[in-house]
């Protein structure tokens, strides 16, 4: 019997960058890029480029797929806001890095994702770039800021 693969979801403010990309080419060996959402009208575009039908709007996209990816790799503030049907859903969810800007938004989104019983994801790569690795050192109480 043939394995089902799942339909994957990407939402974004907007699909043009590295993440949309790369996501897409990896997913695609364990199921099926099939929706994207982008709020930027370029997202159409981006869709039709990679072979993915864009949607209208988040909600779309959640009711379509059985697992969603949140994006916005560099607008982590539109995070709450794009995911927010998606935490209601009980479908496994995945926010891009980093989860939200400020911690009252991450606690907030975690609420609703225990709520309704929504799997949720988030994490980043960067703790295994070599090119930090000389920050290694540094006790984090004494940053304050970091550019």
């Amino acid at each position: 019997m043939k394995e089902e693969s799942m339909n994957i979801g990407l939402i974004d403010y907007d699909l043009r960058n590295t993440h949309s990309e790369t996501f897409t080419r990896i997913l695609r060996q364990w199921g099926k890029v099939k929706f994207g959402y982008s709020e930027v009208p370029d997202g159409r575009s981006w869709c039709d480029q990679h072979g993915i039908k864009h949607l209208e709007c988040p909600e779309d996209v959640v009711n379509q797929c059985d697992a969603i990816i949140i994006l916005a790799p560099n607008q982590p503030e539109k995070h709450q806001s794009l995911a927010h049907h998606a935490l209601k859903s009980g479908k496994p969810v995945f926010v891009d890095k980093i989860l939200a800007d400020l911690s009252q938004e991450a606690a907030s989104m975690l609420q609703t994702a225990r709520e309704f019983g929504t799997p949720v994801m988030s994490a980043s790569g960067l703790r295994f770039a070599v090119e930090l690795d000389s920050f290694k050192h540094i006790e984090t109480s004494t940053i304050q800021e970091f550019y």
